[in-house]
This record gives structure tokens, C-alpha cells and sequence, in this order.
């Protein structure tokens, strides 16, 4: 009886060495698998900045331009009056042009945050596909199977040799053999 529960652990110390094997296999495609999908996040993110710069860009032109006919029309209501408050057209057309470059401004400025904030996402995409390729790297099928062979072999000869006070193969346990010693003299 002792024969087949030690045939069985070998067996399910073989299969467990072999399971680990194959985990740590799939454990390490997976981490490559996770990688490349930040790398493609990343350059998702690359592409959103770049997108975002070329809006910005856009939206500047068009307040350029909205400032451009905005004081163009004031100078020509200034012609057509002749001359008359020409003073507070003149402040008119200051006032037009400072409020539209400060509008230009933060449109160029709100565009850098913006492309600052999404290439830094792309950084840390790319920092973490970089993460997981070194994990990737670290994980060791055969390094997994020769721990999970050192630990059924114990498991195995604990049952083999009885240690623990399990019976073992041979009928008695070490621990049974050990309180021999154990005990006080003249008890036999």
C-alpha cells in the first residue's frame, strides 16, 4: 500500500515540476504579449500629440486671422468717419490687437499643455512595455521547474522514509525510530 501512495506522489511530483514549466512559459509569453500592447499605446499616444499639436496650430491660424479682420474693420470705420475720434479708435484697434495676442497666446499655450500631458502618457507606456520585458526576461521556465522538483523531491522522500511520523515504505516511521532514543533508560 505504502508502493502505490509513493507511485502516486512521484506521479504528482512529476506533473507538478511539469506544470511549473509550462506556467512560467505562459507567465513569459504574457509579460511580452502586455508589452507590445504598451508599446502600441504609446505610439497611439504619439499620435494623439501630434494630432493635437496640428489642432492647436489650426486654432491659433484661426484666431490670427479673427484678430486680422477684426482690426481691419476697425480701421476701416476709422476711415469712414473721416477722422473724427480717431483717438478712441486708435485706443479701439490697441485694445483689439492685446486681447487677440493674449487669446493667441493661450491657444498656443493650453496646445502645449495639452501635447506635453499625452507624451507623457506615451512616456509611461513606454516605461512600463519596458517593465515588462525585464520581468519577462526574469521569469525562467526551467529555473520554476528545477524549484518545483526540489520541493515534490522532499515531499517525496518525506513519504518514502516516513520522516514526520508518517509511515514510510517500510513500515516504520523515523519518528518512531527517533523516541527510542528518546526515552528514559530501563524503559524498553
Amino acid at each position: 500500500m505504502a508502493a502505490a501512495s509513493f507511485g502516486a506522489q512521484t506521479g504528482a511530483a512529476a506533473g507538478d515540476v511539469y506544470a511549473s514549466y509550462v506556467r512560467a512559459k505562459s507567465d513569459k509569453a504574457q509579460a511580452e504579449m502586455d508589452a507590445r500592447q504598451k508599446e502600441s499605446e504609446a505610439a497611439l499616444e504619439e499620435d494623439r500629440a501630434l494630432d493635437a499639436s496640428r489642432r492647436g496650430s489650426a486654432r491659433f491660424m484661426r484666431f490670427r486671422m479673427a484678430q486680422s479682420q477684426q482690426v481691419g474693420a476697425e480701421r476701416a470705420r476709422i476711415a469712414a468717419k473721416g477722422g473724427a475720434g480717431a483717438l478712441a479708435l486708435s485706443r479701439r484697434l490697441a485694445d483689439l490687437d492685446f486681447v487677440g495676442e493674449i487669446d493667441a497666446k493661450t491657444t498656443l499655450t493650453n496646445t502645449e499643455k495639452e501635447v506635453w500631458l499625452i507624451r507623457q502618457n506615451a512616456r509611461a507606456r513606454s516605461f512600463d512595455a519596458q517593465m515588462l520585458r525585464a520581468i519577462g526576461r526574469g521569469i525562467s521556465p526551467r529555473t520554476r521547474a528545477v524549484g518545483s522538483l526540489i520541493s515534490g523531491a522532499g515531499k517525496v522522500a518525506k513519504s518514502y522514509y516516513g520522516f514526520g511520523g508518517s509511515e514510510g515504505i517500510f513500515g516504520r516511521s523515523q519518528g518512531d525510530q527517533l523516541n527510542v532514543f528518546n526515552r528514559p533508560y530501563g524503559d524498553e
